[in-house]
């Protein structure tokens, strides 16, 4: 499963940044975020939990999320983990 979710991490919610030294593969913060709760084996549905866990603040959240940005995605991975932790933040942030 693992191979699985990193051999797509190429195709969504990535971008390349270029810089002096060259140019590198950037994720935006959700995709970040799904990696980080994946390789961790963490299971949160509610925005109160990453504030707790990780000092996110929900105004943030809401400021900077879109609905594209969880349109890229939902649906891509298949791993309920993941899955569910998309759907429950979404539905709190109403996008």
């Amino acid at each position: 499963m693992t191979a699985i979710f990193f051999e797509l991490s190429g195709k969504y919610s990535t971008y390349t940044q270029k810089t002096f030294n060259g140019e590198f593969k950037c994720e935006k913060p959700l995709r970040a975020l799904c990696d980080l709760l994946y390789l961790r084996n963490d299971e949160y549905t509610r925005i109160d939990e990453l504030e707790a866990q990780f000092r996110m603040k929900r105004q943030n959240m809401e400021e900077d999320l879109t609905s594209e940005d969880f349109d890229e995605l939902q649906g891509k991975f298949n791993i309920p983990l993941i899955e569910n932790f998309l759907s429950g933040i979404r539905k709190e942030l109403r996008v």
